[in-house]
């Protein structure tokens, strides 16, 4: 046992010689003057530090700790030992066996009672679930874990929860779920000043974005996890970022930018030896040298690549790397070489077994020797003799078996040598033939996607020049309804100050005017100019539009429109009722919201007014139906005529008269609500008079 772990030992020493991460390099020079229990710690940190970028050398560290943890009776290092373990198995992808290792460490934390490695290893049991596309089982462990972190005030251990839980609804396309946990997890880390998983959360918030195809916000979240990454000096963390930027410019057709973050990370991750972010970082260089057709920087990078990916048993990107090679010598027009680099890419996509599939053969064939050797022991002297016998006729029968079936042979592979030298000659030409014609079906597909993307550019154009014509008309017909409530709340007070100003005559006349008299009616003028002036302040606050998504509550923000309406309704002698017996805070845009209320709310106001309805009446309700929260706008005005209740939410469709209405309004509150907050906005007619239903 001291030998093997003296050559353990002497195989970790050499390995950390070619490490160039500092914090490793600590740890292995605290290790040289340490011994005992102190010694095992900083073994599994060591490994610990290596699982990620290194697995296999971080296996070499687990193995040796737990070596010494066994002849230790250091149960606390074993557990660590195991689940170091797990986690090289985990960055191996090998996620059958790392599930086993992590299960031994958590039997081994729960009879300790060391609730916080009980937590962080049901976080990794959940990750090797999730991997295994067991969600519902991730699932629940994510939540133990986060219940037991809580319990124990572990905020660090609690933000990782709530990331991980953000991370698996992410992969089950659940991303507004997502977004809550993730938020909820970057606010922790904020309060206990966690920078590393503070980048990480922007990171994983951004990702959410990406996904909805809003790249801007995106960028932003990006660009704050990046200045992060730099003020506290990780490296890696900035190249990752990097990356990722890169990536998203690339979404954006961008191509310039992109290469720029591409090239940026590339260097950094040549700088910290991290071979396989280089790998990754020189593939994206290449693709985008591959689009403006640079053929030799395309092929310079790829070249890079493929020799890192080989370097790190980078599989998926070895297999990328040969499709791109393929795609690469196709546009320049080198079918023969194109078909060569697709095979490589078809041959390595077929070859891909994996680890565990081997070892659960090797299993079955050492069982089957072992069998098989029980029956040889098994056997008595009497059935060798036997078995000798029949072996000598059996012998002599093979003889001319085998002699015959060679003769047969040599005739055979004449016959087909001949046979393939003929199936040869009619390929060649066959392929001849294929290749001009593939080279004609090249060229015009050339031309026509030339003229799809000029049509893709012109169309892209104009749907861009209308949205933003739409969006212009909504925010100029926002303005005039904030005008005309504004005058609404500003019309009594006017009558109140032009009251006071004529009360100086009559006072003049009776003898009351004095100073006293002129201090308090102008004091009084004074308050009512007040309360005129903060009536623009909320209504310039209530209107501002929101750039990022914040938490609100429905109600408050129902009740705060209703007060900015309440004096137009009263001036209309509009009735309004409200039921809101529920209350929910969610993620979204507030004042897009409110605005798409108010929307709502003006199309009852002029069915009153075009239909001259009496007793006119909307009620409003807020209610919870299963998991979403239903706001319901109804109204007395005569309803939506059933001929064009199906196009009330396209653009510039209006049945009011010229003046009152452009036709935007309700398409504007469909999008705010359907593509902005991932809800659902409907119409239809009920009683008297229209009902408009939101679902968040």
């Amino acid at each position: 046992m001291r030998k093997l772990s003296f050559v353990i030992l002497f195989l970790l020493f050499s390995s950390i010689l070619f490490s160039a991460n500092s914090q490793i390099d600590s740890l292995f020079y605290r290790y040289q003057f340490t011994d005992g229990l102190e010694r095992i710690d900083l073994i599994n940190q060591i490994a610990e530090e290596l699982s990620v970028h290194s697995p296999n050398q971080s296996l070499s560290w687990a193995g040796y700790a737990l070596i010494l943890s066994e002849e230790m009776n250091y149960d606390k290092g074993k557990a660590y030992a195991l689940e170091n373990i797990g986690s090289c198995h985990y960055s191996l992808k090998l996620y059958k066996r790392a599930l086993d290792y992590y299960q031994q460490s958590l039997q081994i934390e729960q009879s300790l009672n060391n609730k916080e490695g009980e937590a962080r290893t049901l976080n990794d049991i959940g990750l090797a679930y999730q991997q295994l596309n067991d969600y519902d089982k991730a699932l629940e462990i994510f939540l133990k874990s986060l219940i037991i972190n809580e319990q124990i005030g572990n905020k660090k251990g609690s933000s990782q929860s709530l990331t991980n839980i953000g991370n698996l609804y992410c992969f089950r396309n659940e991303n507004e779920k997502a977004l809550a946990y993730h938020l909820d997890a970057l606010t922790i880390y904020e309060e206990i000043d966690d920078k590393v998983n503070i980048s990480k959360g922007l990171n994983n918030i951004a990702s959410i974005y990406v996904y909805w195809l809003e790249y801007e916000q995106a960028l932003e979240y990006y660009q704050r996890s990046l200045e992060n990454y730099k003020e506290i000096g990780d490296e890696n963390g900035i190249a990752t970022t990097m990356h990722y930027i890169g990536l998203t410019y690339q979404n954006l057709q961008n191509f310039e930018q992109a290469l720029i973050y591409f090239l940026k990370a590339k260097k950094i991750y040549e700088k910290i030896g991290n071979k396989s972010g280089d790998a990754e970082s020189s593939i994206n260089i290449a693709s985008i040298y591959l689009k403006s057709n640079d053929f030799v920087q395309a092929a310079n990078h790829l070249e890079k690549s493929l020799e890192l990916a080989k370097e790190v048993e980078k599989k998926d990107l070895i297999q990328e790397n040969y499709l791109l090679f393929s795609n690469l010598f196709s546009s320049q027009s080198d079918f023969k070489k194109s078909l060569e680099y697709y095979k490589l890419y078809s041959d390595f996509k077929d070859s891909i077994i994996t680890v565990e599939t081997d070892e659960e053969i090797n299993k079955l064939r050492t069982g089957y020797n072992k069998e098989q050797s029980k029956i040889m022991n098994e056997s008595n002297l009497i059935k060798q003799e036997r078995l000798f016998s029949k072996v000598l006729e059996l012998r002599l029968f093979l003889i001319i078996l085998f002699g015959t079936l060679f003769v047969m042979l040599l005739y055979y592979v004449y016959w087909t040598k001949k046979k393939d030298n003929r199936d040869l000659q009619i390929q060649i030409i066959e392929r001849k033939k294929a290749e001009e014609e593939v080279t004609k079906s090249h060229e015009e597909l050339k031309e026509l996607h030339k003229g799809l993307q000029k049509k893709v550019k012109v169309a892209v154009k104009d749907i861009r020049k209308k949205d933003h014509i739409i969006i212009k008309q909504f925010r100029q017909a926002a303005t005039g309804d904030m005008i005309a409530n504004i005058a609404h709340h500003w019309r009594q007070p006017i009558t109140a100050v032009g009251a006071i100003v004529q009360s100086y005559e009559d006072a003049l006349e009776d003898g009351m005017l004095d100073q006293d008299y002129l201090e308090e009616k102008t004091d009084e003028v004074m308050d009512i100019l007040t309360k005129m002036s903060r009536t623009i302040d909320d209504f310039r606050t209530f209107f501002k539009p929101n750039k990022v998504a914040e938490r609100f509550y429905l109600k408050e923000n129902l009740e705060k429109v209703l007060r900015f309406v309440s004096t137009s309704l009263e001036v209309q002698k509009i009735k309004l009722e409200t039921d809101f017996t529920h209350d929910s805070r969610i993620v979204g845009f507030a004042g897009d919201f409110s605005q798409t209320i108010m929307n709502i709310l003006d199309n009852s106001k002029c069915a009153f007014e075009e239909r001259k309805i009496k007793n006119p009446k909307i009620t409003i309700s807020l209610t919870k139906e299963d998991d979403k929260n239903v706001i319901i706008i109804k109204d007395n005005g005569g309803g939506i005529p059933e001929d064009i209740i199906d196009k009330i939410f396209d653009p510039y469709f209006s049945t009011w008269e010229v003046g009152k209405d452009i036709g935007i309004g309700l398409y504007m509150a469909k999008m705010i609500i359907e593509k902005n907050m991932g809800g659902k906005l409907t119409a239809c007619n009920i009683g008297e008079g229209a009902e408009f239903r939101i679902e968040i």
